[in-house]
């Protein structure tokens, strides 16, 4: 069995192999990992975003670069080629990505 798991997610796959081991065993009492609440966004208005909108360099390299933009009264960050993604206020000052 082969379990694959994106980079950031909370649940370590070695946590999901014994439970994932006794289903397939046809055991009846297993434990699943438990799943951690999904961060809760807030609704900012595009005067508080507009300050955010910038490109940004990473770790000081101005050969990598993030770049903050603003549509539709969202945030979307795009870092170097990769293709931009949705970034939510948890405050007026703080946001996170979902993947």
């Amino acid at each position: 069995m082969i379990v694959l798991q994106n980079i950031g997610n909370d649940i370590s796959p070695n946590a999901l192999m014994e439970p994932v081991s006794q289903i397939l065993d046809n055991e009846q009492n297993y434990d699943l990992p438990e799943v951690p609440a999904l961060k809760k966004s807030i609704v900012v208005t595009s005067a508080q975003l507009k300050p955010c909108v910038e490109t940004y360099q990473v770790n000081g390299d101005s050969s990598r670069k993030m770049v903050i933009s603003s549509r539709q009264n969202r945030l979307y960050a795009k870092y170097m080629e990769q293709v931009p993604a949705n970034i939510y206020p948890s405050s007026a000052e703080t946001f996170f990505i979902r993947w």
